[in-house]
């Protein structure tokens, strides 16, 4: 079974990296892919750069290219659910691109239309392979918002809770999603909180990126290590 990983940075992707084995890089242009075997699967893994556009692009490359079963978008978030905490892991049962926005004034209401189903098998291998790894009170199977904007303030913080009730924000994960969709690909996405998407989170995201990324990184790897 073929897996594609698709991360914003590099540093996400690295632990899956060095579990691989028979290693292969490749170039996509000025990006580095990685191919390699984990547990039962061949993982497809790439560090696309940050947002939505590149998100897409990396993950449609990976369809075209080395056709996978599955996707798998994982990484660094900003925490949106007041009740998580730098260190939790969101495991996405749906995902919105939460800046979609048309001028219309009954906005939410139509963007909740637009929630992208991810699979439910992926997201209960997902959640197995965190709580196996001790991690249950850090595991929140929940909803992932995406944007093209760093969210640094209480006040757009709050809004997106109010509005999408979403657990957390990232620049890349609907955009995967969408694209998998559109290719009938089931996809998930592993989210580890590196910040609370307030006026803080630069620092606290400069403090926590190494250990939240390797967190997130852990889980998927535990993930694919069950994928049959």
């Amino acid at each position: 079974m073929v897996i594609g990983v698709v991360a914003a940075l590099k540093e996400e992707i690295e632990p899956l990296v060095e579990a691989m084995d028979d290693v292969r890089a490749s170039k996509w242009g000025k990006l580095s892919l990685y191919e390699g075997v984990i547990g039962s699967c061949r993982v497809v893994a790439v560090g696309g750069g940050v947002g939505k556009v590149r998100a897409a692009a990396c993950t449609q490359h990976l369809i075209d290219e080395f056709a996978p079963q599955a996707i798998i978008c994982c990484g660094v978030a900003g925490a949106v659910n007041p009740e998580l905490k730098i260190g939790d892991i969101v495991i996405s049962k749906r995902a919105l691109q939460h800046d979609f926005e048309l001028g219309d004034p009954d906005l939410a209401k139509k963007l909740r239309r637009r929630w992208l189903k991810t699979d439910p098998r992926l997201v209960g291998l997902a959640a197995e392979a965190g709580k196996d790894l001790g991690l249950e009170d850090r595991i929140h199977v929940g909803t992932v918002l995406t944007g093209d904007q760093a969210i640094t303030s209480h006040e757009k913080r709050q809004r997106l809770w109010d509005t999408f009730g979403g657990d957390c924000v990232d620049m890349e994960s609907a955009a995967v999603g969408q694209v998998c969709l559109l290719n009938d690909i089931p996809f998930v996405i592993v989210r580890a909180m590196s910040d609370f998407a307030a006026e803080n989170s630069v620092a606290e995201f400069k403090r926590s990126f190494a250990q939240t990324a390797a967190d997130a990184a852990r889980v998927v790897l535990a993930t694919l290590e069950r994928v049959r």
